[in-house]
Parts: structure tokens; sequence; C-alpha cells
């Protein structure tokens, strides 16, 4: 599963990867976005509903996950004005918390 950057005007092109373990995993080597999009096709949704209920869990006053209708993507976002001297490491620490991106 692939984590892909989200283009928006002023944010430069990011590429994050996702271990198997379904983790989400950002570069160290790369400046933060506040934006990433991540493909779910994998997870295999039967409505957006699902997803949405799926991804409710994930949700927290640091990230925020949006499924898209086309039940391929999810568009997450880093609240990075409320740790603006957390690193890309700190943030790994944040999404580590996080449940693991496996629909059962």
């Amino acid at each position: 599963m692939l984590i892909l950057p989200a283009l928006a005007i002023g944010q430069s092109s990011i590429e994050a990867l996702e271990p198997t373990e379904g983790k989400i995993v950002l570069p160290e080597n790369q400046d933060l976005s506040e934006l990433y999009t991540i493909d779910i096709s994998s997870l295999n949704f039967q409505s957006f509903e699902e997803a949405i209920e799926f991804f409710n869990s994930f949700n927290s006053n640091e990230v925020a996950f949006r499924p898209k209708t086309d039940l391929n993507t999810v568009n997450v976002y880093l609240q990075l004005k409320r740790h603006p001297d957390w690193t890309v490491a700190d943030w790994n620490q944040e999404l580590q918390n996080l449940p693991t991106l496996i629909n059962e």
C-alpha cells in the first residue's frame, strides 16, 4: 500500500511508504506535508459508509482521515499547527499509536 503526496499549492512533493504491518510511516529524510493520500483499494470497502466507519477510529486531535467516495483513497491530514515543533520522527511516533490499516 502506498502513501502518495497530495499536491497542493505551496507544498512540495513528498513520497511516503507504509510497511506491510499496516502502519503509516513518513520518510524522515523529507519535509512534512499537511496532507497525504493513501491508496486503500486493497482494503476492499463495499461502501463509502463502511470506509467512513472504519476510519472513524483513526481520527484524533493530531490526525484526521477522510475517505474519498471512490473507495480507493483516503486523505490524511496532519494537524501541523497543533505541534509546530514536532519532527517527522514525532509524527511517526504518533502514527504508530493508530490502529492498523487492515480491513477484516
